[in-house]
C-alpha cells in the first residue's frame, strides 16, 4: 500500500538532487548510488566515475599534482597529522596500512574471503548541515601486490547519510563458483582455472546500517531495504555492528536511547533502549539477541560459539552475553547480568578474540578492545569458569584425550567439586599499545587474512560525539586510518 507513496517520494528527492547539482557552478552528478545516475561498471565490477585510487594517485594528490583523467578522488583537506608516537608491548609493532585519500572517517570495517577490507566512512557525522549534500561511502581496500600496505581504494556505495556499520555478504550469487568434490582439478598451467582462481571471480554486495533502514547493495549497486523502522534518537546509537555470527545469521547493535519498531515477515520486532538484535537472511526472521548496555560498539564470538561484547559508555569491561540476556540500563529490566570483568573500567569500543597462529599460544582467546579515549589498545584475558585449573594448562589434543578416557574423581572435565561455577571472568593485561596523541582514537580492530590486528583510527583531536559542539572547528571530517599491529619475526597466516 506504501510503495506508490515512497516511490514517488524518492524521485521527488532525486529530481531535488538534481536540481541542487545543476545549481552549483562546475558541478555535475556523480555516478553511483544515491546519486540520481547510474553508475558505469568496468569489467572489474568497480564504477568508472568513482574508480580505484592507486599509490601513484596518493603520491600526485600529496604533492599537489593533477590525478589520472576520469579518477575520482576524494580531497584531501591539508596534509595529514604526523602519525603518533607509540609505545608497544614488547616484541610487537604498530605499522600504518592505509590512509586518506584512500580512506576517510571509519566507522566501520570487515573482511571478505578476498581479503579486501570494507570500510564504513562518513565524513558528515555527527550531523549533515542545511544545504549539505549526503556522500558518504562505503569503500573497499585492498593490497593486490601484496605491498604490506592498502594501495587500491575503491567506491563501492556513495550518496549515503551517517552510515555505521557494514559487512559483505560473503554468500551473494556465488553459487557458480562451487566446485563439486568429484570434479577434477585443472592446473593454471593446462587451463588456467582453479577451485583458487575462481574464487577471484566473486562478486559481494553488502549490508550496510544506515539511519532508520538495514539495507543490502548487490554488487552492481542495486538497493534493498532489508529492515526499516529502527530509531535514530542518536547518531552515534543507530543501527551498528554489523557482524556474521557462527550460526549464519548477521548480528547488529543499537544503543541506549534508540526505540526500534520492526515490520518484519514473522511480526513486528521492538528494541526499546539497547541491544542486540539478530536477522537469517535465509528466512527473513528478526530476533532480538540481547537487551542492555549503553552503547555497545563491539561484538566477538569465541571458537565456542559465545558471544561477548564492549560497552563504548558503560564502565563494564567485557560482557559475556546469551540469548535472552539483559544487562544494566535496560528499559524496564527486572535483572540484569553483570559484567565478567571485576572492577571498573573505562569505555571500549570495537572487540576481536585473538584465534591466529601468528600470535602466541597463551594469548589464544584473549580479547582485544579500543579505549578511544585514552588512546590506547588493550588486552583483556578470558577464563572459563567451567573448566578446572588443570584443564586450562592443557593443549586441544590434550583435551580430547581426557575427554574420551573414563570419568574419575581427577578428571579434568569435571568442574570444581568444591564450588561448581560457569561462566567467564577476565582479567586485564598490560596494554598492547598506547600513545598521548590525541587524534589516536582508535574504535573497531579485526583479524586480518594474515592473522594480525587491525585498527580502524577515527583520528580526531576532539572526542568523537558530544563532549563538544558538533560544530566545533576542531573536528576533523576528512582524515582516518588503519593500522595493523604484528608480532616482529613472526610469519604472517
Amino acid at each position: 500500500m506504501f510503495d506508490p507513496l515512497i516511490e514517488k517520494a524518492e524521485a521527488e528527492i532525486e529530481r531535488l538532487k538534481k536540481e541542487g547539482a545543476a545549481a552549483s557552478p562546475g558541478s555535475t552528478p556523480v555516478p553511483g548510488v544515491g546519486s540520481g545516475v547510474p553508475p558505469e561498471r568496468t569489467s572489474s565490477d568497480v564504477p568508472t566515475g568513482s574508480r580505484a585510487l592507486t599509490s601513484k594517485d596518493v603520491a600526485e594528490v600529496r604533492e599537489g599534482g593533477t590525478p589520472s583523467p576520469a579518477r575520482e578522488t576524494r580531497a584531501l583537506p591539508g596534509t595529514p597529522p604526523p602519525p603518533p608516537q607509540f609505545t608497544v608491548a614488547d616484541g610487537y609493532q604498530i605499522e600504518l596500512w592505509a590512509e586518506n585519500p584512500l580512506l576517510e572517517k571509519p566507522t566501520q570495517m570487515n573482511w571478505d574471503a578476498l581479503g579486501r577490507l570494507w570500510v564504513c566512512s562518513s565524513s558528515l557525522y555527527p550531523m549533515i548541515e542545511p544545504g549539505q549534500m549526503a556522500d558518504d561511502k562505503i569503500l573497499i581496500l585492498s593490497d593486490p601486490a601484496g605491498t604490506g600496505k592498502a594501495t587500491k581504494s575503491e567506491v563501492f556505495v556513495r550518496g549515503l547519510l551517517i552510515p555505521t556499520g557494514v559487512v559483505p555478504d560473503l554468500a551473494f550469487n556465488n553459487e557458480h563458483l562451487a566446485v563439486p568434490a568429484s570434479a577434477p582439478q585443472a592446473s593454471d598451467a593446462a587451463s588456467g582455472t582453479n577451485a583458487k582462481s575462481s574464487m577471484l571471480n566473486a562478486k559481494y554486495g553488502a549490508y550496510v546500517g544506515q539511519s532508520t533502514e538495514l539495507l543490502h547493495f548487490a554488487p552492481d549497486g542495486t538497493k534493498r531495504i532489508v529492515l526499516s523502522g529502527f530509531g535514530t534518537e542518536d547518531t552515534h546509537h543507530i543501527l551498528h555492528t554489523l557482524r556474521w555470527g557462527p550460526d549464519g545469521r548477521l548480528y547488529f547493535n543499537q544503543s541506549i536511547y534508540i526505540h526500534s519498531h520492526l515490520e518484519t515477515p514473522w511480526g513486528m520486532v521492538r528494541l526499546n533502549s539497547g541491544g542486540c538484535l539478530a536477522y537469517d537472511p535465509r528466512t527473513e526472521r528478526t530476533e532480538v539477541f540481547a537487551k542492555g548496555w549503553v552503547n555497545s560498539w563491539g561484538h566477538a564470538w569465541d571458537r565456542w560459539g559465545q558471544s561477548f561484547f564492549t560497552d563504548g559508555a558503560g564502565g563494564g569491561g567485557i560482557n559475556w552475553a546469551f540469548p535472552g540476556a539483559m544487562f544494566v540500563t535496560y528499559e524496564g529490566a527486572r535483572q540484569t547480568v553483570p559484567s565478567v570483568s571485576p572492577g571498573s573500567y573505562p569505555k571500549f569500543a570495537g572487540l576481536e578474540l585473538i584465534y591466529s597462529p601468528h600470535f602466541p599460544a597463551d594469548w589464544q582467546g584473549n580479547a582485544i578492545t579500543c579505549d578511544f579515549r585514552a588512546h590506547r589498545i588493550v588486552r583483556f584475558s578470558i577464563t572459563d569458569l567451567s573448566m578446572s585449573d588443570e584443564v586450562r594448562g592443557m593443549s586441544d589434543e590434550e583435551k580430547k584425550a581426557a575427554a574420551a578416557s573414563p570419568p574419575t574423581h581427577t578428571s579434568s572435565f569435571i568442574p570444581h567439586t568444591s564450588s561448581p561455577s560457569s561462566g567467564y571472568v577476565t582479567k586485564e593485561q598490560p596494554d598492547l599499545v598506547r600513545t598521548s596523541d590525541l587524534s589516536f582514537r582508535p574504535i573497531d580492530i579485526k583479524l586480518g587474512p594474515d592473522g594480525a590486528l587491525y585498527v580502524a583510527d577515527w583520528s580526531n583531536p576532539v572526542i568523537n560525539h558530544g563532549e563538544v559542539d558538533f560544530r566545533d572547528p576542531r573536528r576533523d571530517h576528512h582524515m582516518g586510518r588503519i593500522w595493523r599491529i604484528s608480532k616482529k619475526g613472526e610469519p604472517v597466516v
